[in-house]
């Protein structure tokens, strides 16, 4: 197959680090089965066509603010234009684009008969009801454009029921038109390892650790965390918190997110408690998973959510809310706890549910997790199963 990958963020050029690196993994994966690949993503500078392990990278537009509407506009007009010439040139079997912000619709407007495939890592919907870090009008028009392009693709991937329930329920979306295809976790990248964080950090060996990993905005969560802080905090005095994430302007009112919750902890008396860290290396995140008693993502609204599975992967306990994965997880593991959402008391119940095992029966609890995510999420079944409905597509 000839396989176009609309994204606008294509590693090393990238601000959002997680779809990017797997449109990388997933091109280069094609790749190897044999397949070309062409990547349409936003440059830097000038418009550069240049190769990544045999995949064609094709960069275009201007380097603007990428936050900006008008820098997505532009980028969005020139990758258009970019993928009519080469569907000209030597034509393509399939055009595969992300769902979120629309990137897919000048082509599923204009497609000619090339099948379009849209993959959904979240939606402007989400940021309606998560974040004010856009107006609403714009959110609603973002909203309404994902929509649109929907209509007009041949194929939905979705990367949870969660969000294929999401997909047909609320864009109206045909059930038909839906596929469910997880993410993966790499194994040999996420593992239990012997760590060293209680030593960087100075957390005596008797407090239990609560890891929080994700970026610092609404949508993930960390607010909700800190509001269930006081109430381990008065069971388990002992108990520290430590969040690693990229810090984010949505604290409420505006401003930082990072510096909102440290004003909220010294006000509630519990600032020795807490350790925020920014972004980190891979290395120190997986660290991180192997030296805490129990990982929380008590995020509000998930398309997937990977790094529950990551923390499984490193065999480390869960309380995860129920969106995303995680709504799918709640009856595989005793030591995977699935909440309501925004619920900041059932979170601190459910951690110290599993806080108040000794430390060896949680670990028993929680060994198989491991194994469950080598068996669901693997890299080469999610692969398989996307050219699987490429095949199927196109057939049609």
């Amino acid at each position: 197959m000839r396989i176009a990958l609309l994204h606008r963020e294509y590693p090393p050029n990238t601000v959002y680090l997680s779809t990017s690196l797997l449109y990388q993994r997933m091109a280069k994966a094609f790749v190897s089965k044999g397949h070309e690949v062409h990547v349409i993503c936003q440059s830097t500078g000038a418009p550069v066509d240049r190769e990544d392990d045999h995949v064609i990278v094709h960069e275009v537009g201007s380097d603007l603010d990428r936050g900006s509407a008008h820098a997505r506009i532009n980028y969005s007009y020139h990758a258009w234009r970019k993928l009519r010439r080469l569907l000209s040139q030597e034509g393509f079997d399939i055009v595969n684009a992300e769902y979120f912000l629309s990137e897919g619709l000048l082509h599923s407007l204009t497609k000619r008969g090339t099948p379009l495939v849209l993959q959904v890592h979240a939606w402007a919907d989400g940021w309606i009801e998560t974040t004010s870090r856009l107006g609403l009008c714009q959110r609603k028009l973002a909203s309404c454009l994902e929509r649109l392009a929907a209509s007009g693709a041949d194929r939905i991937i979705a990367t949870s029921k969660f969000t294929s329930q999401w997909l047909v329920q609320k864009a109206h979306l045909p059930r038909e038109k839906v596929a469910v295809i997880y993410e993966f976790i790499d194994p040999t990248q996420y593992r239990p390892v012997k760590p060293t964080l209680r030593e960087r950090l100075g957390i005596p060996e008797n407090s239990r650790i609560v890891l929080f990993v994700a970026g610092m905005e609404t949508r993930k969560g960390p607010l909700i965390l800190a509001k269930a802080i006081p109430h381990i905090l008065r069971q388990m005095p002992e108990t520290r918190f430590v969040m690693i994430g990229r810090d984010t302007n949505m604290a409420p009112g505006g401003g930082s997110m990072k510096t909102h919750i440290q004003h909220f902890v010294e006000s509630e008396g519990f600032a020795g408690n807490l350790v925020l860290t920014g972004m980190v290396p891979i290395r120190d995140v997986v660290e991180a998973y192997s030296a805490c008693d129990v990982f929380v993502y008590p995020g509000l609204l998930e398309a997937g959510g990977l790094p529950p599975l990551e923390a499984m992967a490193c065999n480390c306990p869960v309380v995860a809310s129920a969106t995303g994965i995680s709504a799918e997880l709640s009856n595989m593991s005793p030591a995977f706890l699935v909440i309501e959402p925004g619920n900041a008391i059932a979170l601190a119940e459910a951690i110290l549910h599993l806080l108040s095992l000794p430390r060896h029966v949680l670990r028993e609890l929680s060994a198989g997790h491991r194994k469950i995510v080598e068996e669901r999420f693997s890299f080469e079944r999610m692969v398989d199963e996307i050219l699987a409905v490429y095949e199927d597509v196109i057939a049609r």
